[in-house]
């Protein structure tokens, strides 16, 4: 979503912004992991720690599964673009750019997470700024969930 934004290069060699292009990219990834990875990691603290399944306990384990996420696939873009050459990069931000599936999950998982503010608003209405993140967490999961099952059966 946020790379159809960008002009796409004829050639790998004519590609001027390959290091945005592929911190975008990975930094996606990142939200990604996090909302997979948390959202995992929160339902079964929850269910061993707690007996119950608390959503705050959810929430709090894709929050710092995001941070997580975020971070560390940044962390290794950077160590990986720092030690490759111009022309590496540019064949990398290349590629991710004419990914048709990869840009699939990643539409899927913003308009998921878009869509989750507004869609679970009516049904989660009881205090907004509490469980404003908890709606985008849960529409960016079904997004991505959807997107994976599309690719699936495409």
């Amino acid at each position: 979503m946020v790379l159809e934004l960008v002009p796409k290069a004829p050639k790998p060699q004519a590609q001027n912004s390959s290091e945005a292009i592929v911190y975008v990219h990975t930094t996606m990834k990142g939200v990604q992991l996090g909302l997979v990875l948390g959202s995992t990691i929160g339902v079964l603290y929850s269910l061993i720690r707690l007996k119950r399944l608390m959503f705050s306990k959810i929430a709090q384990g894709i929050n710092y599964g995001i941070i997580f996420g975020v971070v560390a696939t940044d962390l290794m873009t950077y160590y990986r673009l720092s030690g490759s050459n111009l022309e590496k990069n540019q064949g990398r931000a290349y590629r991710i750019e004419r990914n048709s599936n990869q840009n699939v999950i990643d539409n899927f998982t913003f308009g998921g997470m878009f869509l989750g503010q507004f869609t679970f608003a009516q049904v989660l209405s009881q205090n907004i700024t509490k469980i404003a993140f908890m709606k985008i967490y849960t529409g960016g999961l079904i997004g991505f969930w959807l997107g994976a099952a599309y690719l699936k059966l495409k």
